[in-house]
């Protein structure tokens, strides 16, 4: 459902939603802002952050979709520090048009489902080694210990950081997304985090990039003309942000729903055909990304609601995988759900380039799980205060043995 035709003097006849997005409360508990959201209508005027939002499904995927109508170049934050700053940059997430196309083509050629099959067997194996290294150990720090094992081991080795890099990148690309949200405190103290990636993507030129590693890749392309070195430079963070964070946290959340949901870790040990679909019921229930926002390019309007040009509407992921008049019963945990349409890892042009690599990750290491452990025991989480990422700082596990 594509938005419909222009309206040259739009004014605001969305319903209001008061409550600020990015509160303290909301950050540890989004949904029943979601629901609410969804219940006002299909898009939301949210007076306190000068933005509209749509949080229902199909409005999700209509705007996701008409990516020349709601743009990325000119920032997807809820701020304009950040927005500003993310004018000309030359990634692809804030890319739009033949830029955007010629860049993600160069940026998934690792990714793309036919090259991974390369590094399977790696990843299987040091999946089935940190499991067998736990299992049995007792109660364990589950973010630390298993969610980002294979992140910050075999991946970020692909992409050529360094140790130390890697674990400077957490804490950088942790502040990247807290500026991605509302301008508020939590973002401000998050600031010397995009100078310190900035640095540091300067810092991986070709002279640094390890033979045959990703970011490697990326200056070969420089020299052969693909792309210029701005765009080379831009670009590792390209890779780093889907290969390290979001699967971190997505991983987390698959590991705390199996726990909470014996019945459910029960159908997969019984049946391991289930594991692709249960790695994408837990992106589906927990989204990662809890929202980007949109610029409109032009007058125009959703679902019949004006949107003026120069607006921002920001793009509810987290909500729409919850929507009721797409998802039956969608607060529900359910390994056998068909729910490969979710947008858990966003849809159209700027679907998210590293979702096989994720899927493959959270795959294997539910392999080794299944064929390893008999329960998964989880303790409360703790969750990560950031504005755009919904996920745990700590996870207490036992993994029990088989």
């Amino acid at each position: 459902m594509a938005p419909a035709k222009s309206v040259s003097r739009a004014r605001n006849t969305a319903p209001v939603f008061r409550h600020n997005l990015y509160r303290r409360a909301a950050i540890l508990n989004s949904f029943p802002d979601y629901q609410e959201l969804r219940d006002l209508g299909p898009v939301v005027w949210l007076p306190k952050h000068d933005a509209y939002a749509v949080g229902r499904y199909e409005e999700v995927k209509s705007v996701l979709k008409a990516d020349d109508t709601f743009i990325s170049s000119r920032g997807i934050a809820m701020n304009s520090f950040l927005n500003d700053k993310s004018v000309d940059a030359d990634t692809t997430l804030v890319t739009d048009g033949e830029q955007h196309h010629r860049l993600r083509r160069h940026l998934m050629t690792p990714l793309r489902p036919n090259a991974l099959p390369d590094i399977k067997d790696r990843i299987e194996q040091a999946a089935q080694e940190q499991v067998g290294r736990l299992v049995g150990t007792g109660t364990f720090e589950g973010m630390s210990g298993l969610a980002q094992h294979l992140p910050l081991t075999i991946v970020a080795e692909m992409v050529g950081l360094t140790s130390a890099t890697t674990k400077q990148m957490l804490a950088w690309s942790e502040g990247t997304f807290n500026l991605i949200g509302a301008f508020n405190w939590r973002a401000i103290r998050s600031i010397p985090a995009i100078f310190g990636m900035i640095r540091a993507q300067g810092q991986m030129g070709s002279e640094n990039a390890r033979k045959g590693s990703w970011i490697s890749r990326l200056y070969e392309l420089r020299d052969q003309g693909e792309i210029s070195t701005d765009e080379a430079t831009g670009m590792i963070i390209d890779y780093i942000a889907p290969s390290l964070d979001t699967t971190i946290l997505a991983t987390g959340h698959l590991l705390n729903r199996l726990a909470r949901n014996p019945d459910q870790w029960e159908r997969l040990k019984e049946d391991a055909s289930l594991i692709p679909s249960a790695v994408i019921e837990a992106v589906r229930i927990d989204s990662v990304i809890r929202g980007f926002s949109r610029y409109a390019a032009h007058d125009t309007e959703i679902t019949g609601v004006p949107i003026p040009a120069g607006a921002r509407v920001l793009v509810l992921y987290a909500a729409a995988n919850r929507d009721e008049r797409h998802f039956s019963d969608p607060d529900i945990f359910d390994v056998a759900r068909n729910n490969r349409d979710h947008v858990g890892f966003g849809h159209g042009v700027h679907t998210c380039a590293g979702n096989n690599l994720a899927r493959l990750e959270m795959e294997s290491l539910l392999k080794a799980l299944i064929e390893q452990v008999d329960e998964i025991k989880a303790g409360r989480p703790q969750v990560a205060m950031n504005n755009s990422l919904y996920g745990f700082s700590k996870l207490p596990l036992e993994l029990v043995s088989a």
